[in-house]
Formats: structure tokens, sequence, C-alpha cells
């Protein structure tokens, strides 16, 4: 055989080995799996495994329940997950869950401590071993003590005891363990179960000495529809957030003929930005509505920001789910290709790729180690007032300070409570703002401690750092006490690229001076910053029999600064009860056709 025939055979030989192995990668695998779930205390309580969501009525509950694929197995494609449901119920209610363990290829570690239901993920992979198995064991706590706590929900927290077997003279603390990735709340401890009364007291921990027998019930709220959160990409370091444009972007749920880390983008509706720009930022702040299963698992999630839809990842078609994989969230959207007739199963996730933009990409074949360094892996921050980590809060600075006090503005478009002391004042629109006495402009304290969506104002924080000035976005209507249009600050958030330009005669910010300190002075930027509150005065100062100009003092704290600003601005026929504002809080002088805010009313202008 002359070399060239060789060479051929060779080529012919090598191309059907090719397209064998190609065919067995891209072709559909089978994976056999084994999980069970055990008690470590017989007698205590029992446990139910599934590979689906079950509702309480058909959970088979046992000292060892095992859910397998060994029959006909699981047919995915390769580098896939299954999800597995675990349930858990206590011999009674003096029974506590202590923790679960988890083993797996002859290694055993603690995944999660006093929660009833856990949902985990199992990993496959081309190059995996065909049979895995997995044992999950829950350790129970019973409390034979003379104290003991209970929980009246166990559905939505549980509870625990420091030393189970208290005896008189003790010192112990009892724990409530409110589902807080769920939205629940503790609301508080009591003595007895009749649910009327004082609590005896609000603290999550209550360390008490023993005295007498006696069982403290932990009340906890029901698991809330509505949660706000904040994103944080585990590798990056960086905040998800809404800042740029908000587009539709549609795809088909099966793309055929791409490659499968093709993936696609959220045509800039999405930002990645840097922990400092996410200070004080309320484009970080998202709300989720959707299902829970468990404490680790959401279900046909819909995410907002800013009264924006988190882009493709919304609504029915393009469900999101985020999972609790190994302590780690991950935020995905169904995902196929297709592949010689064979559709495959490739779930999106959402990923930090370091450039500006966030994208979605699919995790299919790639190797354990490249999914690792994909950035897929998120810290989800759900906001209550015991967040503190990945709080959201105001970004208070050392140089904006008087007399000890910090302070800043801030215009968001959800209502939010406020915590750790940090105070809010509004200028109200109308002449009782003038402090005649003292010829001074006087900022007045929301005294509730909620200000209300669309309502820009000044905050005064006892600390820098937005960690150490928290405010707590609320989830229910929240009533206007001060009605968000009864200001003369405006705010705007940033949507749509939009943005408003500035007059720098005409325009005022909280800022310092070089010799006059703290106070509010003429903007010289181009475009006034979103999120911040701002003064919007007219040009023209006509005769007025106010003060042509006065100091600025918030509430009762005094003065802040000797800046002066002339009043006759602020007190014009155009800011009777006349005055016209556009949807961000803006006094429009001449409106055009859209709608407008009168009198704290929508109106139409055609």
């Amino acid at each position: 055989m002359d070399r060239k025939k060789l060479f051929v055979n060779k080529v012919v030989l090598l191309s059907v080995l090719l397209a064998a192995f190609v065919g067995d990668v891209l072709a559909t695998s089978t994976y056999y799996y084994s999980v069970t779930a055990n008690v470590e205390s017989s007698g205590l309580g029992t446990v139910y495994v599934n590979n689906q969501a079950t509702d309480a009525a058909d959970r088979n509950y046992q000292t060892s329940s095992t859910v397998n694929g060994n029959g006909n197995g699981l047919s995915l494609v390769n580098s896939a997950t299954a999800s597995i449901y675990l349930y858990v119920q206590p011999h009674n209610q003096y029974t506590s869950i202590d923790r679960w363990e988890r083993t797996y290829d002859r290694t055993t570690e603690r995944i999660a401590g006093n929660v009833p239901e856990l949902v985990e993920t199992i990993s496959f992979s081309g190059g995996q071993r065909n049979r895995t198995q997995y044992t999950y064991t829950v350790y129970f706590v019973e409390q034979t003590g003379l104290v003991k706590a209970v929980s009246t929900n166990a559905a939505s927290g549980t509870t625990g005891v420091s030393n189970p077997d208290n005896k008189e003279g003790d010192v112990i603390t009892l724990t409530a363990n409110p589902d807080v990735a769920n939205g629940v709340i503790f609301l508080g401890w009591r003595l007895n179960n009749t649910g009327e009364g004082d609590f005896i007291s609000t603290d999550r921990e209550l360390t008490i000495t023993v005295t007498e027998s006696a069982t403290y019930y932990a009340y906890f709220s029901d698991k809330a529809t509505t949660v706000y959160c904040r994103f944080k990409n585990n590798k990056t370091g960086r905040y998800l957030s809404v800042i740029g444009d908000v587009k539709a972007q549609d795809h088909e749920g099966t793309l055929q003929g791409r490659k499968a880390n093709d993936g696609f983008i959220f045509a800039g509706s999405l930002k990645m930005i840097s922990e400092e720009e996410a200070k004080g930022n309320p484009s970080t702040v998202f709300k989720r509505t959707g299902t829970a299963v468990g404490t680790n698992v959401w279900e046909n999630v819909g995410l907002s920001s800013l009264n924006a839809p988190f882009s493709i990842m919304t609504g029915d078609r393009y469900p999101i789910r985020i999972e609790n994989i190994g302590g780690s969230y991950r935020i995905s959207t169904p995902y196929t290709l297709q592949s010689g007739g064979t559709t495959q199963d490739a779930r999106s996730y959402l990923r930090d790729t370091g450039d500006e933009t966030p994208t979605m990409e699919t995790i299919f074949g790639r190797t354990p180690a490249e999914i690792s360094n994909f950035n897929i892996d998120w810290t989800v921050y759900t906001l209550t007032e015991e967040t503190v980590e990945g709080a959201f809060g105001a970004n208070a600075k050392e140089k904006y300070t008087k007399d000890g006090k910090y302070y800043t503005t801030m215009f968001a478009d959800f209502p939010y409570k406020l915590l750790d002391g940090v105070k809010a004042y509004y200028l109200p629109l109308d002449e009782s703002c003038y402090d005649e006495e003292n010829n001074a402009v006087k900022f007045v304290e929301i005294e509730s401690g909620i200000v209300p969506a669309n309502m820009a104002v000044v905050l005064e924080c006892l600390n820098t750092g937005d960690t150490n000035n928290r405010l707590l976005p609320l989830t229910d209507n929240v009533p206007e006490i001060v009605p968000s249009n009864s200001t003369f600050l405006k705010g705007y958030i940033r949507l749509n690229g939009n943005t408003v330009p500035n007059n720098s005669k005409t325009m005022w910010v909280l800022s310092t001076g070089t010799l006059k300190g703290l106070g509010f002075y003429h903007y010289s930027g181009d475009n006034m910053n979103p999120f911040k509150a701002y003064l919007e005065l007219p040009e023209e100062v006509d005769d007025n029999p106010l003060s042509k100009t006065a100091r600025f003092v918030f509430g009762d704290s005094g003065n802040i600064s000797d800046v002066t600003i002339p009043m006759s601005s602020l007190f014009t026929e155009d800011n009777d009860d006349s005055s016209v504002f556009d949807l961000y809080g803006r006094r429009v002088f001449n409106p055009t056709r859209g709608i407008y805010v009168k009198r704290g009313k929508k109106i139409v202008v055609k």
C-alpha cells in the first residue's frame, strides 16, 4: 500500500472515530443514582426524600427513606444535575432538629442546621462513574429540661434551646430561626399558645435563668410572597443592578444550530457594579416574587428593580429558578439545545463575565473545573431587620458632617423603614418650612420612621457606611403619612437612559463648600445624579415679603450651615396648590402631553 492510500485510510479511520466520539458526547446519557435519608436517633423523628417537591399529605415519612434511578435511570445530558427534596418530621413538638449531614464518596460534612425542609442538587458529568450514592442524615435533639421552646408555625420557622436538658438555676438561650430567605419575620415569644396578649420578648435570642417548668412559644409570620433581595457574585464581588436601558429581549426555547456556550445577553438592562458603587444604590435592590420550595429553592421567580422587570428572566415562558447549591445560589432559566434530532436540557445560568453586562449561559458540556470558574455562584442577601452583611443603607460619607452627624440624600421608588438611628427630613411645599425667627429654612423630620416611595429626603446618620445606616425596603402597602409630592426636594431614577440635564442657575444639591461647610449649593455637573435629592428653584427672584436668603436647619438638630439661598425662589405663585409635577417628582412649569401629578392626584394632559 502506497503512502498516499495509507494516509487516506488513516484520515477516514480518524474521521469515523471522531464522529463516533462526537456522537457519544452529544448523545443523552443515563445516570443511575441512589439517595438515602436516615434518622440518626430512632424514635425522635422520621424523614422522607423524593426527586420532586411533594405535598405534606403525600409524604411517606420513615426512619429511613430512599429515592433512586436504579430501575429506569435518570436520563440527563452530559454534565447535568438533579434536585433532591428532603423533608423531616420531629417525633413531637419538644423535639428539635440539630443538623443535617451529607455523606458522599467517603466524606461526611454538615450541610444545614435547624431546617425542616432541604433541597439538594446532585451533579453528574461525563467523566463521573455511573452509579452515585448519597446519604443524608438528620440529627434530632429532644428537649427534656424544665424549659422548652416550641414553634407555632413549623413551616415558617423552628426553635432551639442551648441546653435541652436544663435544670433549675441554669442560664440558657432560646433561639427562634425564621425562614428569612422566604421573607418570614420572627414576631415574638409567649409563655402560652393562645395567640393573645403582648409578647414577653421580640428578641430572636432570648436568654433566661431557669426557675421552673415552662414552655416558650415562638410566633412567626407566614412566608412572604414578596421579598426584597440583593445579589453579589461570589467570584467578582460585584453587585447586580438595573441602571441601564431596559429593553425586551426574547429567545426561542430551542436554539437549533447554536453552540452550547452561546448564551444570551440582557440588552443593557442589567449591569454589574462594584461594591463601592453599590453602597446606598437603590438599583441593587430587587423585589422577588415566586414559590418557595423549602428554604433552598425559589421556583417561578419574578424579579424587578426600579419598577422594571428583570428583562428576559421574567414571565411564565422563561421562569427563573434560584437554587442554593453548596451554600451559594445559582439563578437560571430553561434553555435547550437540539442536535441530531435530540433535544437536550442545557439550563442557562446568570453569569458575571467580568464585563459591564452579565449574560445567561449554559454549563452544558463544561468540566467541573470550568464550572467553578464560570462566575455563576451568587450570594443572595434577603433584606430583613436582621440583615447586616449585604444590607441596603444610606451611604453617608465623612466629609458631609456637622456636629457629629453625617448627611446624605436619597430618592428610591420603594418605601423603606429607617434603622440604626437614621432620620429622614423633607422640605414642606409651603411657607411652613420657613422659620422666621431664625431666618432659616427648616427641614421637617418624618417622625413615623417610614419614607414613602418616590420621596426625596435628606438622611441624617450617626455613622458612616451603608451597613451602619440600614434602610429596610418594605413590601407592604405603606400609607403616605407624608405625601411624596409635598416637598421642594426632587429626585429621579435612571431608567431607559433618562437623565435630568442640569441648569446650574436653578438646581441645588447637598454638598460642602470650602468656606461655608455643609449645605445646598448650585450644582455644576452636566446631569443630576440619579437616586439623590436636589432642589429645583426658579431662576428669577421676584419681590416677596419673606427674607431674600436663609440658612438651613434640620428639625431640632440646629443649623448645619450658614449657606444661604434666595427664599423668594421657594415661594412664588408657581408653588401654590396648582403646581404640576411629573412622575419623577420634578415641578413642570409648562406641561405638555403626558401624565402629571397635581394636588396629589394624577392628571392627563392631552
